[in-house]
């Protein structure tokens, strides 16, 4: 927690609470390591800005040797675009005809990849682009076990679904992607792995069942943290899109995915009344920690977010307070800061106007959240 926890005091009379802290070096090291892992396996690594929505941050990441980037939402690859970001994947279906001319100015601009997974995304991309100039790039989804979005392998709508694509001019059929959300229902490490194994399976059988049918794809795109290091070492995948790795966060950590000492982004907070010896009082509510306690996963985290600098726990939050029962009765200054790691990073950063980077110095810097509340 250095520098955050042993400058508390001092980031606490510069930052208005309740704020969004990072620490530097811990982020900067997350990043490295999983760039790395994937270039060890010869994996390009794609990385999901849902979770930190900041052109910065992705510029970095594409930095340190990430191909380029994903986003969720077509307002997130404008909003990247326009700050010179120019390799995007929407890992969603655009089916919203009101989007249609946005997203055909964005793929005439940058090298622009759209998910899809059923044919009438075809007729409803057909009126915008059937006269691109150059072909629009899809990835067709597969469900690999999740249940969400996509198409099983067994399915032999994928394959006609391929062909249909293959027959479209103005279409170019560029991979297949998958996600494996329900690693976060996993309940040990060994079942992540097991899930990274059929992620992996189930999305390079679906390339196999298209070759047998004389159709190639040239991008094989996994996608979730808590399979990435898994997965990105298993055979015939080419790509993986990671998004929480960044900050990780109080979920990544009950699953075994990381230690507390790897999370990077924090709530900083101020302790606003004590109303009994063992009850305590905070700024930070619903609105600046979310509700998530393990979310679509089987764990069910105790709090709301993970005290850094005193023994508790947040047992409930609402709009603007947050509920602490302290382990033991203690008298707790009033106005002094508190430290929490959030149980989900993604939905936190999405709260927030902006960042405050801590460096090595207990340095402050201030850094937009320029995606925040793009949910279009």
């Amino acid at each position: 927690m250095i520098p955050i926890k042993n400058n508390l005091v001092k980031l606490h009379k510069k930052i208005s609470t309740p704020a969004l802290l990072i620490d530097e070096k811990k982020r900067q090291t997350n990043l490295d390591v999983m760039q790395r892992h994937a270039e060890k396996y010869s994996v390009n690594l794609r990385p999901h800005c849902k979770t930190h929505k900041s052109p910065e941050f992705a510029k970095q990441q594409i930095a340190l040797g990430a191909k380029g980037i994903t986003v969720a939402k077509l307002s997130e690859a404008e909003e990247m675009a326009a700050n010179g970001i120019d390799d995007i994947f929407i890992a969603n279906q655009i089916a919203q005809s009101k989007k249609l001319i946005s997203l055909k100015k964005l793929h005439e601009q940058i090298n622009l990849i759209v998910g899809l997974d059923n044919e009438q995304h075809i007729n409803i991309l057909h009126d915008e682009f059937c006269k691109s100039q150059k072909p629009l790039q899809v990835r067709i989804e597969i469900d690999c076990g999740y249940g969400r979005c996509g198409i099983t392998p067994e399915n032999e709508y994928l394959t006609n679904l391929a062909k249909k694509i293959s027959q479209t001019k103005w279409l170019k059929l560029e991979g297949l992607f998958t996600h494996a959300g329900h690693a976060y229902a996993s309940k040990s490490k060994k079942e992540i792995t097991q899930i990274a194994q059929q992620e992996a399976g189930q999305i390079l059988k679906a390339k196999n069942i298209l070759r047998q049918n004389g159709i190639e794809v040239a991008t094989i795109s996994v996608g979730s943290t808590p399979t990435a290091k898994d997965v990105i070492k298993i055979p015939g995948i080419t790509e993986a899109r990671p998004g929480n790795y960044i900050f990780y966060d109080g979920i990544q950590q009950a699953l075994g995915v990381c230690g507390f000492d790897q999370c990077s982004l924090f709530v900083l907070s101020t302790i606003t009344s004590q109303p009994a010896p063992d009850r305590i009082v905070c700024d930070a509510g619903n609105k600046a920690l979310n509700l998530d306690r393990g979310a679509h996963s089987q764990i069910t985290l105790d709090g709301f977010g993970t005290l850094v600098n005193l023994d508790g726990q947040i047992i409930s939050v609402s709009e603007e307070h947050g509920i602490i029962r302290l382990d033991k009765p203690i008298d707790v200054p009033i106005g002094s800061p508190l430290l929490i790691i959030p149980n989900h990073a993604c939905v936190v950063a999405n709260l927030y106007d902006k960042y405050h980077v801590i460096d090595t110095d207990a340095n402050v810097q201030r850094l937009p959240i320029s995606c925040r509340g793009m949910s279009q």
